[in-house]
């Protein structure tokens, strides 16, 4: 093992280089099938689809992916492989590229494997991906018992932007705190998105969150106290002429409530009900 390139957490791709052994660099790619046979020029299968494909993305093949190494599939290896600094012989060797699933991903190398100066003789576990971060908040009971779920949760990311979440659901723990989980507004995705390579690799980080109990809300300012009910089970004001206006509380703060209503207009008058 000659040098380490991929540092804890990093985000990579395909073509990028993890480490080099003897110098020679080992690439990520994406694909199902490990790499387990030197390629060259009249191989094919599955893997020389793969191989393909990296070339591809990395705009040096530009045929149809046929999984025949043709030669303009030998073409497309040998300038890969001087973009790497190494002879272009236009073979693949089967230690060149490590497949993965799918990318980008982060990864984390073993240390005790991947390490300068220490030697590989083939068929070590050197790589690992990382999971999707899981996001949750600690509260005491009385803060979790005012948190709704479905919850809006603003997280300050480390470079100061905000992620989006929602409470999901609660653990009661022994110490009488809960733990509540958040998840992503679209369950397609994760919390930080395209920026979950701005966490640690490992452990536990503190962020900074804000739980919406009251949402953004628009509309006409009046005070709670001028708020009556209907006959019906609906809420009015009371007009300058003793007229009920039925209106919708979206919602209330501090003795003022922000509500709609059909003829409701700026500087209007309306009644409190008197109280002894």
């Amino acid at each position: 093992m000659t040098t380490v390139n991929a540092e804890p957490g990093d985000k990579v791709k395909a073509g990028d280089v993890l480490y080099t052994v003897g110098l020679r660099p080992v690439v990520i790619a994406q694909g199902t099938i490990p790499s387990y046979e030197d390629l060259s020029s009249g191989s094919s299968g599955k893997d020389v689809r793969q191989l393909q494909a990296m070339l591809r993305s990395l705009a040096l093949f530009h045929d149809p992916i046929t999984g025949i190494f043709d030669a303009r599939t030998d073409s497309a290896v040998r300038a890969w492989q001087r973009s790497l600094g190494i002879e272009a012989t236009g073979a693949v060797s089967a230690s060149d590229v490590i497949y993965v699933d799918h990318l980008p991903i982060r990864v984390l190398l073993d240390g005790a494997v991947v390490s300068r100066g220490l030697p590989l003789v083939g068929g070590e576990k050197v790589l690992s991906t990382l999971a999707t971060p899981k996001f949750s908040l600690v509260l005491s009971g009385e803060q979790a018992a005012a948190v709704p779920d479905n919850a809006a949760v603003a997280i300050t990311s480390p470079d100061g932007k905000q992620w989006a979440a929602l409470t999901t659901g609660r653990a009661q723990a022994a110490d009488g705190n809960v733990t509540v989980n958040l998840g992503a507004p679209t369950s397609k995705e994760s919390i930080c998105a395209s920026q979950c390579d701005l966490l640690p690799a490992s452990g536990v980080t503190a962020l900074d969150a804000d739980v919406v109990l009251v949402p953004k809300t628009t509309g006409w300012i009046v005070p709670t106290a001028a708020l009556v009910s209907t006959d019906g089970g609906g809420v009015a004001l009371v007009d300058s002429a003793g007229t009920e206006q039925a209106v919708t509380i979206r919602a209330t703060a501090q003795g003022q409530a922000i509500v709609d209503g059909t003829n409701l207009h700026d500087g209007a008058h309306y009644q409190i009900p008197a109280t002894q």
